[in-house]
């Protein structure tokens, strides 16, 4: 396994060959002796675009259980057979890779007395392919070091079993980095840059008196369980559904946004996480205090449209609405209208309104959960049935076809996991 490799391509050459652009905070000098614990460039994906651009990070991976960052002196290498299961490496094989750009690598010759052992030079033989030809082309990375100071990118080189027996006799170890044209491609996959998109949430929740107590603490329970979950870049904007939503919703949203830039320790997150508990709590306690006497599901769901028009980029949209949707906002009220009388009635009721509203949702994932209600269970079936005929075909004509699920809140944590509808 290599525990030097070199890099004598200009950063011209291997922007084209990695078809990204040349890296302007950092520049990209060769280097006949790449070593373990220095900064090195390696393309990676841009956690916004999506792009490849060049970064620069650290040889030597800490595992995120690491106390501090001496380990990282003996996990600069990790083997491809075991990389998939060790603890140490694992997690990052999941989930962070890069690529490390490089021309060859070292390897010493064994000898009868160790310490004289001699590193030699290996390549490839071929020339490299032109930057328009397809290539293989493994992937490895960095990990954030796990110790004081700032968050510093790390990992480790991985190697794949030799199977020349005359390279096993002329070498002392019997792995050797993967190669693919003349770049060293030092690794599988140990990394912490692989792209992920980021997801925004939003979520409509029902503090009215039609809900019962208990339906509303499940509710607030339910949105709870998701700050923890959150990730990095993503954002959870609660809107509550009040009386008037053109109104009386201005500063009662809440918008909460994870951190993109990782600190040591992740303290960044555990930081964010305590923030959001406290304002999360600020919010639902004044909720549950005032429940409001009517709801404006339709005004709440244009708040959260343009919720979603401020929100930049082209990340996972998911809308969650937690309500016993019983419109009631003076202009419309559900338990008695009579164009909810039936549910062919009120198709075409949920058309007139989404003419009247325009609100697209084409892109993003809906999930609607029926809370516990006092009104909607008194209600007559046919009735019953007409109002969740209402609501589908209103988040049909918008693109997104669901249905009220029947148990509330429960696969509430599991549609936001996959980004589907619950039997994702």
């Amino acid at each position: 396994m290599c525990g030097r490799y070199f890099r004598r391509s200009d950063k011209q050459s291997l922007a084209e060959a990695f078809s990204t652009g040349l890296p302007t905070t950092f520049d990209i000098l060769t280097s006949y002796n790449v070593a373990p614990q220095s900064f090195q460039p390696v393309v990676r994906l841009n956690h916004d675009t999506g792009a490849r651009e060049f970064a620069r990070m650290r040889w030597g991976l800490v595992p995120f259980w690491a106390k501090d960052a001496k380990v990282a002196y003996s996990t600069v290498n990790a083997k491809a057979e075991t990389v998939a299961t060790s603890p140490a490496f694992r997690e990052a094989l999941k989930r962070r890779r890069c690529l490390v750009p490089a021309d060859g690598f070292y390897e010493c010759r064994a000898r009868l007395v160790p310490s004289r052992s001699r590193p030699r030079r290996l390549r490839m033989a071929q020339p490299p392919p032109h930057p328009s030809q397809p290539r293989p082309l493994p992937e490895t990375g960095k990990h954030p070091v796990r110790g004081t100071g700032q968050g510093i990118r790390a990992g480790a080189a991985v190697g794949c079993p030799e199977t020349a027996p005359e390279r096993r006799r002329a070498m002392t170890h019997t792995v050797i980095p993967v190669l693919a044209g003349i770049l060293v491609i030092a690794g599988c996959a140990i990394c912490g840059c692989s792209h992920r998109v980021p997801a925004a949430t939003m979520i409509l929740v029902d503090p009215s008196g039609s809900v019962t107590e208990w339906g509303r603490h499940d509710e607030f329970a339910a949105v709870a369980a998701l700050i923890p979950e959150m990730k990095r870049g993503d954002s959870l904007v609660m809107i509550p559904i009040t009386e008037n939503a053109a109104a009386d919703i201005q500063g009662r949203v809440l918008k909460l946004r994870a951190p993109n830039q990782r600190e040591a320790y992740d303290a960044d997150l555990r930081r964010f996480r305590d923030d959001a508990d406290r304002r999360f709590s600020v919010f639902s306690a004044d909720l549950l205090a005032h429940p409001g006497h009517k709801t404006d599901i339709l005004g709440a769901l244009d708040v959260a449209r343009q919720e979603f028009d401020a929100i930049p980029g082209s990340g996972r949209r998911q809308l969650i609405v937690l309500s016993d949707f019983l419109e009631d906002d003076g202009a419309y009220q559900f338990s008695t209208d009579q164009r909810l009388l039936s549910p062919e009635a009120s198709r075409q009721f949920a058309r007139q309104l989404c003419e009247e509203y325009r609100f697209v949702l084409h892109g993003v994932n809906v999930y609607l959960g029926g809370l516990d209600s006092r009104e909607f269970g008194i209600l007559g079936s046919e009735r019953q049935n007409a109002v969740r005929t209402f609501w589908s075909t209103y988040f049909g004509k918008m693109g997104a076809r669901q249905e009220i699920q029947s148990d509330g809140t429960g696969m509430v944590t599991q549609f936001r996991g996959c980004g589907y509808a619950p039997n994702c």
